[in-house]
């Protein structure tokens, strides 16, 4: 099996009218991280050993990316939903058409770039709810 680009990896965000996909465009790395917090308890019976419950933790997904600076209708709706604090669905697409989506909120985006050069941006967003592969 062959490495995966980050080039295959792409984030769309629904359009103001929610009728259709709005793709990020520039972003030359992403990553995406899953977390599984676990919930723990500890009893006589245990001997004092921390035993983990199953199922029981918060679960949790976050996906980051950093690219160039387009203007594209992705990028501009990026932004309104960091400035209006918005949970969308969103759309991550992966290797060979696997597709993620859920419900992310914008946790993080900056703007950076020299005055005569590129602007970069980087984006962290954060699941609000059930993450589903389709």
């Amino acid at each position: 099996m062959s490495p995966l680009e980050g080039a295959q990896i792409a984030i769309r965000l629904p359009d103001d009218l929610g009728a259709g996909w709005l793709p990020l465009q520039g972003l030359r790395l992403t990553a995406l991280k899953i977390v599984n917090a676990s919930a723990e308890v500890a009893t006589m019976e245990s001997g004092a050993w921390r035993r983990l419950l199953s199922g029981s933790g918060a679960r949790a997904m976050e996906i980051s990316g950093t690219g160039m600076f387009l203007g594209g209708a992705g990028e501009l709706r990026l932004r309104q939903m960091a400035l209006g604090g918005q949970i969308l669905n969103v759309e991550v697409t992966m290797e060979e058409g696997r597709l993620l989506r859920g419900e992310f909120v914008v946790a993080s985006l900056a703007y950076d770039g020299p005055h005569d050069e590129e602007v970069s941006y980087r984006v962290t967003l954060e699941s609000s709810g059930p993450v589903s592969l389709l």
